[in-house]
């Protein structure tokens, strides 16, 4: 936030007594940014993560052979948010005219710029279809295209997602944000703690202890630097993190 009150403060405060000065560099100005920054330093959401192999369990042991669309479409939300590590208002944006499957694959664009993203071409993705059709984003996605082919008008065939209900409006990104957490309290993450935003972390996080390079990582998250992830992303699951509490507990309980 800092740095962002300096670009304010150069892009509007830039005349002085000698003519036009970088004002966001003036050594009083850097000086005063930094007692900010040190006296109230940025504090991550989470100190903790939760662990998505809960999330896909439940998929496995609570499958249905006939999930209502709403069901469906908070399942396909999901998945493809832990595969892709797209924000909500990403997921939202996929055009339905992008979107094409292989034998092995699907491929499909955003129809807007990722947040951080200043230039260049919408970005275009790609899954591979997964042995388990349970807990599969590709297959999920077809699944739920062919569900709502029947459903779609002029008024909805430009986006993925659409409405579970009558008239099947569009849906906005906060929605899908609402069908997310709805399905992470289904199956047991404390939603009264984590967001629907929280798959991007939680998705990385596991990646990276996985062994997943951390500039795959970084580049399929669209994050600037590792700093960044490392700072508000990238976080122990509980479980982890309780792990040395344990190890030591037990160990006292044997003596």
């Amino acid at each position: 936030m800092t740095n962002v009150q300096r670009s304010m403060l150069s892009s509007t405060l830039n005349l002085t007594a000698s003519g036009l000065k970088d004002v966001g560099k003036h050594p009083l100005v850097v000086q005063l940014m930094k007692g900010i920054y040190q006296g109230k330093p940025p504090i991550p959401k989470y100190s903790a993560t939760w662990d998505p192999s809960v999330v896909i369990n439940h998929f496995v042991s609570t499958a249905r052979r006939n999930m209502s669309l709403i069901q469906l479409a908070r399942k396909t939300v999901t998945l493809l948010a832990l595969a892709t590590l797209l924000r909500c208002s990403e997921l939202n944006s996929i055009q339905l005219d992008s979107v094409s499957f292989s034998a092995t694959k699907v491929f499909f664009n955003l129809g807007v710029l990722r947040k951080s993203q200043r230039s260049g071409p919408l970005m275009r993705y790609s899954l591979d279809e997964w042995e388990n059709p349970l807990i599969c984003p590709v297959a999920c996605l077809r699944s739920y295209l062919e569900r709502t082919a029947n459903l779609r008008s002029s008024l909805n065939n430009s986006g993925v997602f659409i409405g579970s209900n009558k008239p099947h409006n569009p849906v906005t990104g906060s929605t899908i944000g609402r069908w997310i957490k709805d399905q992470l309290k289904e199956a047991g993450i404390d939603t009264s703690i984590f967001s629907a935003h929280s798959t991007r972390g939680a998705a990385a996080s596991i990646a990276a202890s996985a062994g997943v390079p951390i500039q795959t990582i970084l580049n399929q998250g669209h994050w600037a630097s590792e700093s960044t992830f490392s700072k508000f992303y990238r976080r122990e699951t509980s479980t982890n993190q309780n792990l040395i509490e344990s190890a030591v507990l037990m160990d006292s309980s044997s003596d």
